[in-house]
């Protein structure tokens, strides 16, 4: 089971554990005598701060699951840049210094193999900069990224994990009538944590996605690499 599944499955136990807390206020409150009238009222003010708080939390929870993103993607394009990008440049630049080009030899002689030797440099100085200030430093921001995802999503299961406990609290807590404002409680002290949890991790994921997205057009456009040595074209 992937990192996205295992926070989607706890997700839903969320929401079954919520359901079981709801079904139990429903059902403790239809059972409610006169003469504890005001238990029911301190319950529904109390509820009302629940429904509140049930709300913020999946509203933040909806927007960070609608912008999910995977890590094992990232590890692949990061994969793929150095597998296909600078590692062949690596290779290809090599070759241009270790006199290996068909003008090296004699099979290609006179005045345009000889200035094309002279001027190879520019060529391997070019491929070196794709390899060197491009995708080292496209790989080094995607590996970044994908580190802040696993941060982002530890912190997310966290607050989760710690959420179901509050919830489970509550039941256990509301297992008599009085208890129920109790449990109620529980969990309204145990949303706002989990809800500023997640803002919290939100805020940082999103500032360093924003850091690596800009070193990594960084690495494209300070390069210079937007075209190859005009002799050679």
């Amino acid at each position: 089971m992937n990192l996205i599944d295992e926070i989607l499955n706890l997700v839903q136990e969320i929401q079954n554990t919520w359901q079981r807390f709801v079904n139990l206020v429903n059902g403790a409150l239809s059972s409610v005598p006169v003469f504890l009238q005001w238990v029911i009222d301190s319950v529904n003010r109390l509820w009302e701060q629940v429904v509140q708080m049930w709300n913020d939390f999946w509203e933040g929870v909806s927007d960070f699951l609608s912008r999910f993103g995977d890590p094992g993607a990232v590890a692949t394009a990061s994969a793929g840049w150095t597998s296909m990008v600078s590692q062949p440049a690596g290779e290809v630049a090599a070759t241009v210094t270790t006199g290996q080009l068909s003008a090296d030899d004699d099979a290609w002689s006179g005045d345009a193999a000889t200035k094309y030797r002279t001027r190879a440099g520019e060529q391997q100085a070019t491929i070196s900069a794709i390899r060197d200030e491009v995708a080292t430093k496209v790989v080094a921001a995607l590996d970044g990224m994908k580190l802040a995802m696993f941060v982002f999503y530890g912190a997310l299961i966290a607050a989760i994990l710690a959420l179901i406990g509050a919830i489970i609290g509550g039941l256990a807590s509301s297992a008599t009538i009085v208890g129920i404002p109790a449990g109620i409680v529980i969990i309204i002290g145990a949303g706002a944590i989990a809800i500023g949890a997640i803002v919290v991790a939100g805020m940082v994921f999103s500032g360093t996605a924003d850091q690596r997205a800009g070193e990594m057009r960084s690495a494209i456009t300070s390069a210079k690499v937007t075209s190859w040595p005009e002799f050679v074209v």
